[in-house]
């Protein structure tokens, strides 16, 4: 099925974010605020159909609700599957699926090798031509997954897929690490995205929905949501009808606050995060995924990283200044500044700023 021609998204993530300068660390001095979401084609219904006939004739919310709990239900599967052989070579349209537990049903219908664009500059392949020596091969990497769960959940997918019904390879009952295996063949789909490194938890999503897994997966945190202890703040509670009550704000302190005492304040562990949350939402944005829930977490992540980038920024400005001034004084004096003791004061300098910051966080 072809896809609406009226929206270039390659086009639109290349010309979205304007360059800024960076600071001495190579980290951008300013971040936007938030990560716009465009308008984006709609999930088909005959795109589900396509992988569940028997979905058809349902409207897609609740062909999406069905996929959803059937997710829930085989979202352990690829787990217990492995594939075989790791080398693919160029024109290779099948792979073998290697299932550790006999008894596994709902098997994945396709492996999606999951590549980057063509640096259209990158120099060309020499040898033998193969999945692994194309100019992105470093990147490339092979994913079971039921064909279902993303036409369920994405707007914009490959046009053409091979029709899959898990079949046995040569050799049905294989041995991996000596325990007997079942092998079944499943069809590849090349599958280019900004950014692969993003895709796991996107994929982990569309099958479970839950948000606050994704959440833990986009920014590293001290203590991660879903901590069921009763000592822990009402922002863990396990419910979440029992959250509703507490304040966009005071989520958003909380989750930057976190991550900034995860990392100790430090700038380029934090920007890494960045450039994960940027490149889960440039690949939100190529399949055209629509997830309210989804887009509220996105929103919160990157909101909370430029907050606690903010306040890292803030941290380490204090520690300059207070290092400054320390061997100021020590030159006045004529003696050395001791070094031994600034791990500690750094750590100091970090609680006193984010009590302050969680103070007036707790405003809201």
């Amino acid at each position: 099925m072809a896809q609406p021609p009226s929206f270039d998204y390659l086009d639109y993530l290349g010309n979205i974010q304007p360059s800024v300068p960076s600071d001495e660390n190579g980290i951008p001095v300013s971040f936007p605020e938030t990560l716009e979401r465009p308008q984006l084609p709609p999930v088909a219904l005959e795109r589900i159909a396509e992988f569940e006939p028997e979905l058809a004739d349902v409207p897609v919310e609740y062909a999406r609700d069905a996929l959803a709990y059937m997710g829930l239900r085989v979202m352990g599967v690829a787990a217990k599957c492995k594939l075989r052989p790791p080398h693919l070579v160029a024109g290779q349209n099948e792979v073998n699926l290697i299932v550790t537990d006999v008894g596994l049903s709902c098997l994945p219908t396709h492996a999606l090798v999951i590549h980057p664009p063509v640096d259209p500059f990158a120099p060309l392949p020499t040898g033998e031509p193969t999945w692994m020596n194309l100019p992105h091969s470093r990147d490339i990497s092979i994913v079971p997954i039921h064909a279902a769960i993303l036409a369920a959940n994405c707007g914009r997918l490959p046009d053409r897929w091979p029709q899959s019904r898990p079949q046995p390879p040569p050799s049905k009952i294989l041995f991996e690490g000596g325990e007997i295996a079942n092998g079944y063949r499943v069809p590849l789909v090349p599958f280019c995205l900004p950014y692969p490194k993003a895709f796991q938890p996107l994929a982990q999503y569309m099958y479970n929905h839950h948000k606050d897994e994704l959440l833990n997966s986009l920014v590293r945190m001290r203590v991660p949501l879903g901590v069921n202890a009763s000592n822990y703040p009402p922002i863990y509670a396990e419910s979440p009808a029992m959250r509703k009550s507490i304040p966009r704000k005071a989520r958003l302190y909380h989750v930057a606050y976190q991550c900034v005492v995860q990392v100790g304040a430090n700038l380029p562990l934090i920007h890494e995060q960045m450039q994960l949350v940027e490149g889960f939402w440039k690949n939100l944005v190529a399949l055209a995924v629509s997830d309210d829930g989804l887009w509220e977490v996105l929103q919160l992540a990157w909101e909370a990283l430029v907050l606690a980038m903010t306040w890292a920024r803030g941290i380490r400005a204090q520690i300059a200044r207070d290092h400054a001034l320390r061997v100021l004084e020590a030159a006045n004096e004529g003696r050395q500044v001791m070094e031994e003791d600034r791990s500690g004061r750094d750590m100091r300098f970090v609680a006193d700023y984010m009590r302050a910051q969680m103070k007036e966080g707790s405003r809201y």
